[in-house]
């Protein structure tokens, strides 16, 4: 979960977003003059509270992930697994693949849940 939440923190505060301006004057005499300007933004301020509550979808995802590893709930993992790898690929031109690091971690936690409640004999999910 932490790995989820620190990809949410970069997101939201680390300048990732950018713009750029170039303006070019001629002179008397022929001269000319070039001002570039460049400005760097967080995905906050440019995209505006809304990305919070995006950025949060991961999280959430990861959180029930590990509720469900904890549990030994075993499919419930491995559904959320799946869920966050589906976000992290349709994100991957944009945040997705800060993501990556949590997917793992969720994916290796619910296959060692899965393989402790299977040696252990539990076919179905426990009852709680």
């Amino acid at each position: 979960m932490g790995l989820a939440v620190t990809a949410a923190l970069v997101v939201l505060f680390v300048p990732l977003a950018g713009t750029s301006s170039a303006e070019s004057r001629s002179g008397p005499g022929g001269e000319v003059e070039i001002r570039s300007t460049r400005t760097k933004t967080t995905l906050l301020e440019s995209e505006g509270p809304r990305l919070a509550f995006i950025v949060a979808i991961p999280v959430v995802v990861v959180t029930a992930g590990l509720a469900a590893v904890l549990r030994g709930r075993r499919k419930t993992a491995a559904a959320c697994a799946a869920l966050m790898w589906t976000l992290i690929v349709l994100g991957a031109f944009s945040i997705g693949l800060l993501f990556v690091p949590s997917g793992l971690a969720l994916v290796v936690a619910a296959s060692i849940t899965w393989a402790t409640t299977s040696r252990a004999g539990l076919e179905q999910e426990p009852n709680l």
